[in-house]
């Protein structure tokens, strides 16, 4: 059995792949577009990022046998043979046996469930929990962590984008139409002005994209700056409580219920890349949710765009609706 890997080790690897493409989603770069670079930016950026299909291609289970296929690449087994070691028992139910899928049985216990135990402390953090999952498989595999292969390598970064995924799926959005007000008076006209107003006055002095802070701090190992998220989440929260009061036309109640979730949900991406010290895999679940209602917000725009432009609406400089304009001319260049 080969030495083994450092209780640290993965860990560390983590932080590195952080560092590695500008803190994105590991192994894909995001290419983050500012929407504006005046001020009042909230740090809601467009981005042209297609996650689709990354949660299945890291689910993968090919043979059935309740091994992932970038577990069989750390297990060295075959992701198309669900009994690599053709001893009668599937690779997956040999784990769990702590048991070697890649050896033959009866004699093929890799590590007893007491070491595996004592190695493996009750994690506290999602980091601790993925740090262990990975040194376990590891662990179990007789691995050792200098003398992984680049397969491996490659598969255990996979194995935590997996993870974050999962992770990232759990937000799900909290308000329906029964938590706003709906009022037959209401026009879209003072609508627009008046979900503007509370944008631009709490986000004004926030100029520096969220994503950006967290990146940063992940980047130089300077931890100071990242309170500043502090204040965002703060000018959310305000935000989001202005908007669950504001009477909304009959027409557009679905469209500000898209706007108050993804407002909702952004807050809560925030809260999560402010862990960046402590638990940074649960930051990385935040920047994975920040992306995600990025995409939501462009669309919003171009709905509310289009529906501005339905109405012909324009509004005047003095108008609180006219801080919309800068987000309405990117979104028309969007696809």
């Amino acid at each position: 059995m080969g030495g083994l890997p450092s209780k640290n080790f993965i860990v560390s690897a983590i932080v590195l792949v952080l560092l590695a493409s500008g803190w994105i989603a590991i192994r894909k770069a995001a290419r983050f577009e500012p929407i504006s670079n005046n001020a009042g930016n909230s740090g809601i950026s467009a981005m042209n990022e297609n996650e689709s299909g990354l949660y299945d291609e890291f689910a993968k289970d090919s043979d059935k046998d309740g091994l992932r296929n970038w577990e069989e690449a750390l297990w060295n087994t075959d992701t198309q043979n669900p009994d690599s070691d053709g001893d009668g028992t599937n690779d997956g139910d040999e784990i769990k046996a702590y048991r070697n899928p890649a050896l033959a049985g009866p004699n093929d216990s890799t590590i007893s469930q007491k070491e595996a135990e004592g190695y493996i402390q009750q994690p506290k953090t999602l980091s601790e929990e993925i740090n262990n999952q990975l040194n376990a498989q590891l662990l179990f595999a007789g691995g050792d962590a200098e003398s992984l292969s680049k397969t491996q390598t490659e598969e255990i970064s996979g194995s935590v984008e997996s993870i974050l995924l999962e992770e990232a799926a759990k937000f799900q959005d909290a308000f329906t139409s029964s938590d706003i007000v709906i009022s037959a008076r209401a026009n879209l006209r003072g609508y627009a002005n008046n979900i503007a107003a509370p944008i631009s006055s709490n986000f004004k002095y926030l100029t520096e994209p969220e994503i950006d802070i967290a990146r940063k701090a992940a980047e130089t190992q300077n931890f100071a700056n990242i309170k500043k998220l502090e204040s965002y989440i703060t000018a959310y929260q305000k935000t989001l409580a202005a908007f669950k009061k504001e009477p909304v036309p009959s027409a557009y109640a679905n469209l500000h219920v898209e706007l108050i979730n993804i407002f909702y949900n952004t807050e809560r991406s925030v809260n999560e890349m402010k862990l960046l010290e402590t638990d940074p895999m649960r930051a990385m679940v935040g920047v994975q949710v920040y992306r995600k209602q990025v995409e939501r917000a462009v669309k919003f725009f171009k709905n509310l765009k289009a529906a501005i432009d339905k109405e012909k609406i324009v509004f005047a400089k003095s108008e609180s609706g006219a801080f919309f304009n800068q987000y309405f001319e990117i979104v028309s260049q969007t696809r």
